[in-house]
This record gives structure tokens, C-alpha cells and sequence, in this order.
């Protein structure tokens, strides 16, 4: 019995750390130059893809938009992960969540506001953060389908701030507005606990990439 027992142990460990089929999960709300699908070719390319060349290659690899069960996400923050069968670790790669107001609006901090009413848009970085920023703070959302539509609702008063994914990269010349946070995150990169052979490959990988090396691939 006790040799099944060690056969099967032998055996899962095995499956666990030569596992060659990836199921690689993105979040649709982050399709830019670090990771995209080439439409003409079918294949997903990019600066995750090119980091990630050699330890991919010699794996089949099926990359979903918002899957679940998966055995690595991109692109994620660690809030994904409610039963903790993740590990996670950060790469280079910054978003910032800004919280815009008007130019003469009251507000200065965040800190003794119990209630806002907040515009976003819908998939996209920003909300969930904040929210787990601010988790206090009771808020009334109002779905907007562009940075415009957002931005007219703030002007107009029908909502004290706006929540936008990068606000101060994008439009840092604008005057009819001000930041008043700007929010500050590394994307991660989550891993199930029992794969690691491939956890150990990727963090290695990251954590070798030069800074110049990571800086042409951004160009």
C-alpha cells in the first residue's frame, strides 16, 4: 500500500512541475502594448510575450480574456485571489488609478469623506482599487463609456470625482481639472501554488531582465 501511495505521490509531483499545457488568463481591460492579439496573425503580442519567449516555448499555451480556474493570470493585483491557491509576485510594469475633480472643487483629501459619488469606466483599472483604498468610504457609482462622457458628468456636477486608469500620463497639460490622487501600482503576475517549476521559471526571468533590456522592449 504504502508503495501506491509513494507511486501516486511520485507521479502528481511529476504532472505538477513538467506541466507542458499553460492556461494563461488576461483581464480585457488591459490590451495595450504590453499585451495585445495581432488580429491579422491570431497570435497574442507584446512585451509579456517577449519576456516570456523562452520560458513558453516547448508549452502549448491557450491565453483567454477573463478566464477562470487558470493556471497563470497576467496583468492582475493581488485582490484576485479569494481561497489563495495563487502565488503572487510584481513585475515593472506601473498603472496608476488617478482620482480627478474639478479645478475649484472643495475636496483636498479623501480622508474624512464618507460619501462621493463617483464616475469610472467599466473594465478598466481603477474602481476596485480605489474602492479597496478607500473602504470606509460609502460610494455611489455612475457608470460612464468613455474618458469624454466622464469627464462632462464631472464638469456638470452630476459627480464629485472621476476615476481614470493613468490620468496623469495622458493628460497632464489639461487646467479645467486637477488630480487629487494618483494612485501608484505594479501589475502582477499570479501562479497556482503547485506550479512550481513554472513560478520559479517566470519570477527568475523577471527578476533577471536588465533595466535596459526591459527598456527597449518597452520601445
Amino acid at each position: 500500500m504504502k508503495k501506491i501511495i509513494l507511486l501516486y505521490l511520485m507521479l502528481v509531483s511529476c504532472s505538477i512541475f513538467s506541466k507542458d499545457n499553460i492556461n494563461i488568463t488576461i483581464p480585457s481591460n488591459t490590451t495595450d502594448m504590453y499585451l495585445y492579439k495581432d488580429l491579422e496573425k491570431g497570435e497574442y503580442q507584446g512585451v509579456y510575450i517577449d519576456i516570456f519567449a523562452d520560458v513558453l516555448k516547448n508549452k502549448n499555451i491557450s491565453i483567454n480574456l477573463d478566464g477562470e480556474d487558470s493556471d497563470v493570470v497576467l496583468r492582475t493585483i493581488e485582490t484576485l485571489d479569494g481561497k489563495r491557491v495563487y502565488d503572487y509576485f510584481d513585475t515593472p510594469m506601473i498603472y496608476r488609478v488617478g482620482v480627478v475633480v474639478n479645478k475649484n472643487s472643495t475636496l483636498s483629501n479623501l480622508g474624512n469623506v464618507k460619501n462621493l459619488k463617483v464616475a469610472y469606466i467599466p473594465n478598466q483599472h481603477g474602481l476596485k482599487e480605489f474602492k479597496e483604498r478607500y473602504n470606509n468610504l460609502n460610494l455611489e457609482k455612475i457608470e460612464v463609456k468613455n474618458l469624454d462622457e466622464g469627464l462632462e458628468k464631472l464638469s456638470e456636477g452630476e459627480v464629485d470625482a472621476f476615476i481614470a486608469q493613468d490620468w496623469y500620463d495622458k493628460n497632464s497639460g489639461e487646467t479645467n481639472y486637477k488630480l487629487l490622487e494618483n494612485i501608484r501600482y505594479n501589475e502582477q503576475i499570479a501562479i497556482k501554488k503547485n506550479l512550481k517549476n513554472i513560478h520559479k521559471e517566470i519570477e527568475e526571468t523577471m527578476d533577471t531582465i536588465e533595466g535596459d533590456s526591459f527598456q527597449k522592449l518597452l520601445s
